[in-house]
This record gives structure tokens, C-alpha cells and sequence, in this order.
């Protein structure tokens, strides 16, 4: 800009403990339908900490600066969540079934005593769905598919702050694979899942925030095992 160029180097590192509890109830109506619910409390945080260095260097007139903070107290939390869910199910047949998640807000700073490190966080009331289908090609493999909503908590985000927000992303998707049932409790899963939206993000752009657009595009692989009891 006007022959000269600003260089801004940043860098951020949380690690924090936190303690999440969940409670679930399952029952089955008859032979085809079961209901279920879930409840994840608000996590309990039993130790955070983190760093932040950011480096400014301008080119004409040269000078820089620098923004250091060592093992400095972190936030982070995990908001409630209820999950309700219903399925129906033909026993080594097919199964449908339908989940709504319900989630609780929240708001914080996770550098509260480095307001010049800090973003602020915050979560507003969402509800996201789940639908999935199993059908039965053999008596020892199923497919399973499923359609799925990641619609963002955050507000839409403003540079008026001065602070980082959260992105706001609203993000939909997929998933695919086959199930193979080694054992009546015991399954091996292979396959993946796709998400994928668009949205706004606040970055640091040259020395002040900015709100960007952000577009996500995520493929997942999955190994998993289940056993049930």
C-alpha cells in the first residue's frame, strides 16, 4: 500500500481439560419403534492455559513490533445439549430413524486476561437434524446412509469489535458405508462422510479484523467398531 508493505505473523495454542457428562435413556415401543434422549450437561473446566505471539513488521519506513503472552489463563466450554431421536426398525431388514439435537448458548472471551490475545465466542441457541437409513443386502452386511444439518451457533460477525468471532458457517451434509455384522452385538464399519457450506469469518488482515467470506469443504473416512450391550 502507497510503497510500502506490513508483514503480520500470528500464532495461538489452547489446551484445556474439560469434564462433559451424558445421559441417555432408550426404549423400545413394540417390535418396529424406539424412542431415545440424551442430555450433555455444560462442561466443567478443570484446567486451561495458552499462549499468543503476533509479530508486525512494515517494510518503508522499517520498524516492527511484537505481542507475547506465555501461559496465560484459557477458556474454553461446551454447551448443553438435548437429542431426541426415533427410530423404526425390521429387524435385519431395514431401519429408519430421525434425530433432533437441541443446543443451549453460551458466551466468553478465551483469553480474559489478554484482551489484546482474546477472540470473543459466542453461541446462540441452534437445532440441528440427523436422518439416517440402514437397509439389509445380505444377512451379514448392511448400507447405511444418512442426511445431516451443521448449522452454525454464531451470530453474524462484526469487525466493530476489534475481536475475532466465531465463523459463521452453516454447513450441510452426507454420509455413506456398509456395516458388516460379525457377531449379533459386534459390527465393523468402513465408509465416510461429506459437510460442506458457506458463511462469513473475521480474520486478522494486516493489523485490524476483517469479516471475509468463507466457504468449508470437508470429506471424512470412517473405521469404526461397534459393540452393544
Amino acid at each position: 500500500s502507497a510503497g510500502s508493505a506490513t508483514i503480520v505473523s500470528e500464532e495461538k495454542n489452547i489446551t484445556s481439560n474439560n469434564l462433559v457428562a451424558i445421559l441417555g435413556y432408550h426404549r423400545r415401543l413394540g417390535d418396529l419403534w424406539s424412542i431415545g434422549v440424551s442430555y450433555r450437561a455444560p462442561s466443567v473446566q478443570i484446567a486451561g492455559e495458552g499462549t499468543y505471539f503476533k509479530s508486525t513488521t512494515v517494510a518503508t519506513p522499517y520498524s516492527t513490533s511484537e505481542i507475547y503472552h506465555g501461559s496465560t489463563r484459557a477458556v474454553t466450554r461446551i454447551p448443553a445439549k438435548l437429542a431426541l431421536g426415533v427410530a423404526r426398525e425390521v429387524v435385519g431388514v431395514r431401519t429408519f430413524s430421525l434425530d433432533v439435537s437441541l443446543y443451549s448458548g453460551t458466551n466468553y472471551q478465551d483469553f480474559p486476561e489478554a484482551p489484546d490475545a482474546t477472540d470473543d465466542i459466542h453461541h446462540h441457541e441452534i437445532a440441528n437434524f440427523a436422518f439416517g437409513y440402514e437397509q439389509f443386502i445380505a444377512p451379514w452386511v448392511s448400507l447405511r446412509t444418512g442426511l445431516f444439518t451443521n448449522l452454525s451457533s454464531a451470530d453474524s460477525p462484526s469487525a466493530s469489535k476489534g475481536l475475532r468471532e466465531l465463523d459463521q458457517l452453516n454447513l450441510y451434509g452426507w454420509s455413506a458405508n456398509f456395516c458388516i455384522h460379525t457377531h449379533e452385538q459386534t459390527t465393523f464399519t468402513f465408509g465416510g462422510y461429506y459437510e460442506g457450506g458457506s458463511g462469513l469469518s473475521t480474520q486478522l488482515v494486516g493489523s485490524s479484523i476483517k469479516v471475509i467470506p468463507k466457504s468449508q469443504q470437508i470429506f471424512t473416512m470412517l473405521v469404526g467398531t461397534g459393540f452393544q450391550f
